[in-house]
C-alpha cells in the first residue's frame, strides 16, 4: 500500500479568548488538537449572554496545510436533537414538564400505534424500556 504519511504539526496554534475560570475548557480543546483527536474546531461558550470562552485552532483538514480560522465555515450534526434537550430540561427543571408521565400528554398524537405508554423520561433519554 503506497500513499501520503501526514505527521501531526509538533505544535498546533490555538487563538482566541479563554476567560479564567474556563481554563479547563481551553485545556480540553488544546489536548484534543495536539493529540489528534481533532484535526481543527472552534468552540465558543457564552454564560448569561457573555462570552467566556472563543477558541479556535488546528487545521480545516487531514493535509495539515490550511489553518482553521476565526471564521471557517463548518457542517453542524445533530444540532437539534440537544438544543431540544436542552429546552425539555429547562421545562423539567421550571416544573412545566414531567418526565414520569407519557409523552401523549404533551403531543396526543404519539399514543398512535402502540406508543400510548412511552413516557418523556424514555423519550429525552433515547431509551426504548
Amino acid at each position: 500500500m503506497t500513499g501520503t504519511v501526514v505527521v501531526l504539526p509538533a505544535k498546533v496554534q490555538i487563538q482566541g479568548t479563554c476567560s479564567d475560570e474556563f481554563t479547563p475548557v481551553r485545556a480540553a480543546f488544546t489536548h484534543n488538537l495536539e493529540t489528534g483527536q481533532d484535526v481543527g474546531a472552534s468552540v465558543a461558550v457564552f454564560v448569561e449572554g457573555q462570552c467566556v470562552v472563543y477558541l479556535w485552532g488546528g487545521y480545516l483538514d487531514g493535509t495539515y496545510t490550511r489553518p482553521f480560522e476565526r471564521h471557517t465555515i463548518v457542517q453542524g450534526y445533530s444540532l437539534t436533537k440537544t438544543v431540544t434537550a436542552l429546552c425539555a430540561l429547562v421545562l423539567a427543571d421550571r416544573g412545566e414538564i414531567d418526565s414520569d408521565v407519557p409523552m401523549a400528554k404533551y403531543w396526543p398524537e404519539s399514543a398512535a400505534e402502540g406508543k400510548r405508554d412511552i413516557q418523556m423520561g424514555q423519550l429525552l433519554g433515547h431509551s426504548r424500556r
